[in-house]
């Protein structure tokens, strides 16, 4: 049974922290869940009773509002940043120990960057958060506990949880590829086709021109003796029967 310590800023989440600690504390058991200032003893040292609570909890829920950033102290100071600040403290210890830290947003909130948060809490930008919304509470709760109640551990659950959208988007990414090529194929196809099917048109094509070039062309012989025998070759296979006849009268003249 996992130890847990919730870490919440009253002025911003504290409605929140109150239902999600009803909710983990009903499941785990009172014993099993720390929920900061509200069990500190009248008296006790917060700083060490912190760290001390942090160190022996398997997991810390650092529960973050629309606020959580930008609340302000009495002298207008912003709170996150304020040496000995409960928040800060408690998750700053959490990370030092390297005791799972998962950030949960409650409220529309958003996951801060490195950017925004103090040097003593930056490390919490890079853990994967969850978020809480009041439509489906309890069914985001149910999420939250099954991640803390896996074998190997909230951050195996998470990584867990993490692959379902990965999947999706592998999945999309594959269809998107096999249509793409699928679609390559089919044009590389139609060049093909139509690059095999050029050439057997090509010689009909030469033919007709050949043809009408020589129909519309004369042989002109010019005057000359043309005693003697001759051997006229035609290497043209459609030559034109007028030039042929032409040819052979201007050859019989000559002879005689």
């Amino acid at each position: 049974m996992p130890d847990i310590f919730i870490s919440y800023r009253r002025e911003d989440t504290s409605g929140y922290a109150g239902r999600i600690y009803d909710q983990i504390s009903a499941h785990f058991g009172k014993d099993h869940v720390f929920m900061d200032v509200a069990d500190l003893e009248p008296g006790s040292d917060f700083v060490d009773t912190i760290e001390k609570k942090v160190a022996t909890c398997d997991a810390l829920i650092a529960l973050i509002g629309k606020n959580w950033l930008t609340i302000k102290d009495e002298q207008n100071q912003v709170r996150l940043s304020r040496p000995g600040d409960f928040v800060s403290v408690e998750i700053a210890a959490a990370l030092k120990r390297n005791v799972e830290v998962i950030p949960v947003l409650v409220g529309g909130a958003k996951m801060p960057i490195e950017q925004q948060l103090p040097e003593s809490v930056r490390l919490l930008s890079r853990r994967q958060a969850l978020e809480i919304s009041d439509v489906h509470f309890t069914r985001d709760i149910g999420d939250l506990i099954e991640a803390l109640t896996r074998p190997d551990g909230p951050r195996a659950a998470y990584s867990h949880n993490r692959t379902k959208p990965a999947l999706a988007a592998s999945i999309f990414t594959i269809c998107a590829l096999a249509a793409g090529l699928g679609i390559w194929t089919w044009q590389r196809s139609r060049v093909s086709r139509h690059q095999v099917e050029a050439p057997q048109g090509a010689p009909n094509s030469a033919i007709q021109t050949n043809t009408a070039a020589t129909a519309n062309s004369s042989i002109s012989v010019p005057d000359a003796k043309l005693s003697g025998n001759w051997l006229a070759v035609v290497r043209e296979r459609r030559r034109n029967v007028r030039d042929l006849l032409d040819i052979r009268s201007r050859w019989q003249q000559a002879s005689w």
